[in-house]
């Protein structure tokens, strides 16, 4: 039977069973998400579609930004680039934020921020140890209580404004009732795993229970990436140890929905 069809009859089954009372259950309710929208993907937009996007941000920044919107016609990964002099010197700090702040929501269309509340600073540096050239780093994007993995937003300021934004955030992302795999049937399948880790030497690890530190483990939304989509996943992120003192050295980030293990990421500095 071809895949397709099987998922359509599971869920006109489910639906049909949650119908029963006029009501659709959030078992059902998950099962529908799942058959009908995951993962939920963004795709690539056209070269054109990309330029006209690029001549819009330009224009409402008055060309004083440099970064360069990706395939999505977001503010992607861009090169460093010269500020333009200021016209006036801010160096105040608070200032400085709310200028960094005012500048993503301004282009929202680009960054996906809407609400500047939800933005939290993670660092800030001074570049070239001038107080009016800094480098601001926002945490990542917590989307309905689920952290987005490696979302944060980061800001180049000189003088007066903004002049570079890396970085972006997302909107509009389907969210399931519930997650088909409880924590504990997806860190089940975590156990015995085993990878190699290469530092200076091939490690061979496999992962026993004790080695997962319970106080550390977390949904996520975890975005992957390539030039011509990005797929959002939920997640389960476990924290690994491999010694006594419980500090975190490997996450897994494990499917909720399918128990594929969607990424093994070392946390050791070889």
């Amino acid at each position: 039977m071809p895949k397709f069809a099987f998922f359509l009859i599971v869920a006109v089954a489910l639906l049909l069973t949650g119908c029963s009372d006029g009501q659709i259950g959030p078992e059902v309710e998950g099962d529908l998400y799942l058959t009908r929208n995951y993962p939920y993907t963004i795709y690539a937009k056209t070269p054109d579609e990309v330029a006209q996007l690029q001549d819009e941000f330009n224009k409402l920044n008055n060309g004083r930004i440099c970064t360069e919107l990706d395939a999505f016609g977001l503010t992607g990964h861009t090169d460093p680039c010269i500020p333009d002099n200021p016209v006036m010197v801010i160096s105040d700090q608070t200032e400085i934020i709310q200028i960094a702040k005012a500048t993503l929501l301004k282009n929202a269309a680009s960054t996906n921020v809407t609400d500047t509340s939800q933005l939290h600073i993670r660092q800030i540096m001074t570049i070239d140890e001038s107080p009016i050239r800094q480098k601001i780093t926002f945490d990542d994007q917590v989307y309905h209580g689920y952290p987005v993995d490696r979302s944060d937003i980061v800001v180049f300021y000189y003088g007066d404004h903004v002049y570079r934004i890396g970085g972006y955030w997302y909107h509009d992302i389907p969210m399931p009732g519930n997650l088909r795999l409880s924590v504990t049937e997806a860190q089940q399948n975590l156990i015995s795993l085993q990878f190699d880790f290469y530092c200076w030497y091939p490690v061979k690890i496999m992962i026993a229970r004790g080695m997962i530190i319970d106080s550390l483990t977390a949904k996520y939304i975890f975005p992957i990436k390539n030039e011509k989509s990005i797929e959002l996943r939920f997640t389960y992120r476990f924290a690994v140890s491999l010694g006594q003192l419980k500090i975190p050295e490997f996450y897994i980030f494990v499917n909720a929905f399918t128990d594929q293990i969607i990424e093994i990421r070392p946390l050791i500095i070889c």
